[in-house]
C-alpha cells in the first residue's frame, strides 16, 4: 500500500506540519462577477476610474479596464469562461466581469498561497467544448491540499508574489521598449506619401526613394521540412543540446510560426545567409533579416537583394507596407505575384541603412533578452510550484 503523501517534497526549514485537504466549498464563498459591458469603463487609470477590471483574459494580467466601483480586495479570482480555471489573488480593490469568479475566504486569510493551491486542480472541472467553462458548482468541488499553518502559508506567498513582481517589472520593460520601437518606426521611416522621414541620424539629408520589391530582390521560397527531420531545441538538459550540436542540428529553421522568435526547430544543413525571410501563411507579410546561416520551410519566402545589402531596415519596410496586399481567408496568405508588387520607401545611402538597422537590431535585442529573463523566471516559478505543494 502506498504512504499518502502529507507534506511537499521541499518547504522552509521551520515548518513540520502534516498537510490538509478540503474542497474549495469548505473554505471559501463561491461568488459570480458583475455583469459589465465596454462602455461602462475606461481602458485606462483615470479621474475616478481607477479599479482594474479582471476578465478571462491572459494578457495584461488579465486587466480589462478601469472602473469607478470595486467589487472585492484581498480576493481569489477565477476565469469561469475563455481560458477557463486560471485562478490569481487579487490584493488590491477590484472589480470583475462575470467571466470572472471569486472566493471569498471563510477562515483562512485569502492569499498566494490558496490561489495557487486552487489552481493546481481546476482542471478536471473545466467542461470542454467550443468555450471551455468552470461553473460556480465545479469549482466548489475543486480539491486542494494545504498547510494550516498560517505562517508557512504567509511565507510560500511571499515567494511567489516575488517572482511574480519581478517578471510583472521584466514585462512592463518588454512592453516600454516595444512601444519606444514602434515610435521609432514610425518616425525614422518615410512614409510613401513623403519623401523624408520625421527624425534621423545627424548627417543625412538625402531625400528616400520609392521601389517594387521586384526591382530590389530576387524571392525564392523556402523548402518542405517534416518535424521527424528536425530537432526541437531548446532542449531541457544541457547533455542532450550539446549531442544534438554534435549532430550537426545548428541551423534554426524559420516558419511563419509567431512564438520562439518563428524558429520551428533547428536542422543539419543551411539554405541561406544574410538575407531577409517573410512569412507566405498563417502570419504572412511578418518580416525579419537574418544574419546568420538558417533553414526556412516552405511557408517562409525569402529575399535576395539585386543592389543594396540585405538589412533590418529593409525587412521592417516590407512589413509595413505587405499588409494590404494579404489576401484574407481562413488562412490569410501573402502570394509571390503580390509580393513583388510591394513597394518600399528607402534612403539610397547604405551608411543610413546600416545605422537604422543597427539601432532597431538593439530594440530587438534588447526585447528578446527580457523576454527570455521573463521565461526563466516562469519556468522557475512552477518548478518551485510542483515541489511546494502537493
Amino acid at each position: 500500500m502506498l504512504k499518502k503523501i502529507c507534506s511537499p517534497q521541499i518547504r522552509f526549514k521551520q515548518f513540520d506540519s502534516a498537510w490538509l485537504t478540503k474542497k474549495v466549498r469548505d473554505l471559501f464563498l463561491i461568488n459570480r462577477s458583475g455583469n459589465l459591458t465596454k462602455k461602462y469603463f475606461r481602458p485606462f487609470v483615470s479621474t475616478k476610474y481607477i479599479y482594474p477590471v479582471y476578465s478571462s483574459q491572459i494578457e495584461n494580467n488579465g486587466i480589462f479596464g478601469y472602473y469607478k466601483d470595486f467589487l472585492a480586495e484581498n480576493a481569489i479570482t477565477w476565469t469561469a469562461s475563455g481560458n477557463a480555471g486560471i485562478v490569481n489573488f487579487r490584493k488590491e480593490k477590484f472589480f470583475a466581469t462575470a467571466d470572472c469568479g471569486i472566493l471569498i475566504s471563510k477562515k483562512y486569510k485569502a492569499n498566494e498561497f490558496f490561489a495557487i493551491a486552487i489552481g493546481n486542480n481546476t482542471r478536471d472541472h473545466i467542461t470542454q467544448g467550443p468555450i471551455p467553462h468552470l461553473i460556480s458548482s465545479e469549482m466548489a468541488k475543486v480539491e486542494l491540499k494545504f498547510t494550516p499553518d498560517i505562517n508557512e502559508q504567509r511565507k510560500i506567498s511571499q515567494l511567489f508574489e516575488t517572482f511574480e513582481n519581478l517578471a510583472n517589472k521584466l514585462e512592463e520593460k518588454t512592453h516600454f521598449l516595444k512601444n519606444l520601437k514602434n515610435d521609432f518606426s514610425n518616425k525614422m521611416f518615410a512614409n510613401l506619401n513623403s519623401d523624408f522621414p520625421s527624425i534621423r541620424f545627424k548627417g543625412f539629408k538625402s531625400a528616400w526613394i520609392t521601389d517594387q520589391v521586384k526591382n530590389l530582390f530576387e524571392i525564392s521560397r523556402g523548402q518542405t521540412l517534416s518535424k521527424n527531420q528536425i530537432k526541437t531545441r531548446p532542449v531541457e538538459r544541457e547533455r542532450e543540446r550539446e549531442r544534438e550540436r554534435e549532430r550537426g542540428y545548428i541551423y534554426p529553421v524559420y516558419s511563419s510560426q509567431t512564438k520562439n522568435q518563428g524558429i520551428f526547430g533547428y536542422y543539419d544543413e543551411y539554405l541561406a545567409q544574410k538575407k531577409i525571410i517573410f512569412s507566405t501563411h498563417g502570419n504572412p507579410g511578418s518580416a525579419k533579416f537574418i544574419e546568420e546561416k538558417f533553414f526556412a520551410t516552405s511557408n517562409c519566402g525569402i529575399l535576395t537583394s539585386k543592389k543594396y545589402p540585405e538589412s533590418t531596415l529593409f525587412a521592417i519596410q516590407f512589413e509595413k507596407n505587405s499588409k494590404k496586399f494579404i489576401s484574407q481567408s481562413t488562412i490569410p496568405h501573402l502570394i509571390s505575384s503580390n509580393v513583388l508588387k510591394i513597394e518600399l520607401k528607402f534612403t539610397q545611402d547604405v551608411a543610413e541603412q546600416q545605422k537604422i538597422s543597427q539601432l532597431f537590431e538593439t530594440f530587438d535585442s534588447l526585447i528578446l533578452a527580457y523576454e527570455q529573463k521573463v521565461e526563466y523566471l516562469k519556468n522557475l516559478k512552477n518548478s518551485f510550484i510542483a515541489k511546494m505543494f502537493i
